[in-house]
């Protein structure tokens, strides 16, 4: 186990599969790692893990935000339906 991968460094977690860095979310939704440091310290996003100095976000969390964000098309449509009757 000499290769550069399998070395950790103190207060350093290695990367993940199933674990995303503020950077690498950041890049998924277009964003900054600011932004979401500013979400994490309001509460706001998906729950993460907080490892000594580290941050990741779980895949299956950011998934689960993603999903609970989403807003059909059809209920949308039909809510202008209802306000547009009234």
């Amino acid at each position: 186990m000499t290769s550069s991968t399998s070395k950790v460094r103190r207060g350093v977690v290695a990367p993940s599969p199933h674990h995303l860095t503020p950077a690498a979310l950041a890049a998924r939704w277009g964003t900054t790692p600011g932004r979401l440091a500013n979400d994490r310290s309001a509460g706001v996003g998906p729950a993460f893990l907080k490892l000594g100095a580290s941050v990741r976000y779980p895949v299956s969390a950011v998934v689960e935000f993603e999903r609970q964000c989403m807003v059909s098309t059809l209920e949308q449509s039909a809510s202008d339906v209802i306000l547009d009757a009234a």
